[in-house]
């Protein structure tokens, strides 16, 4: 009789970016920062509009965090829909992952598409976001960034 545990698989790079947008969706429509502060590897790098704003601390993220429900009120955001497009490791501790995220509104209707990619880096077991790219000039958080 075999009394070695099962060997757990690596996940593949699209359970880890579709796990990733999962949980920061979460975060937002419970507008749970200690989930969404879960999520991130400090310092990240935002790159927007040819320009890149670093996240150093708590504080920078929690700004972003309640500049986008701010953002949400004022759209009536009642929540997201957002799709990996492609991912793939490019080492054993990096996942480079692409998506598309609409707003869902009161209607129900969609806001306009955001195409963004993000980073991903395995620290011990756990993945977090450490750079992401946003590629919609309008995209609500690249006006959020920009602005601060």
């Amino acid at each position: 009789m075999n009394t070695m545990p099962p060997m757990k698989l690596p996940k593949t790079a699209y359970e880890v970016c579709t796990d990733m947008l999962e949980r920061t969706r979460v975060a937002y429509v419970k507008r749970d920062f200690s989930a969404f502060r879960a999520c991130f590897l400090l310092p990240n790098l935002v790159h927007a509009n040819d320009e890149v704003v670093t996240l150093a601390t708590d504080a920078d993220l929690r700004q972003i965090f309640e500049g986008m429900i701010q953002n949400f009120d004022t759209l009536g955001v009642i929540d997201m829909h957002r799709t990996v497009t492609k991912s793939r490791y490019i080492d054993e501790n990096t996942i480079e992952g692409s998506f598309i995220s609409r707003h869902v509104l009161e209607g129900p209707s969609f806001g306009a598409e955001t195409l963004a990619r993000g980073f991903m880096r395995r620290v011990g077991d756990e993945w977090f976001i450490s750079d992401h790219f946003y590629e919609t000039d309008s995209a609500p958080l690249t006006r959020i960034i920009l602005r601060s």
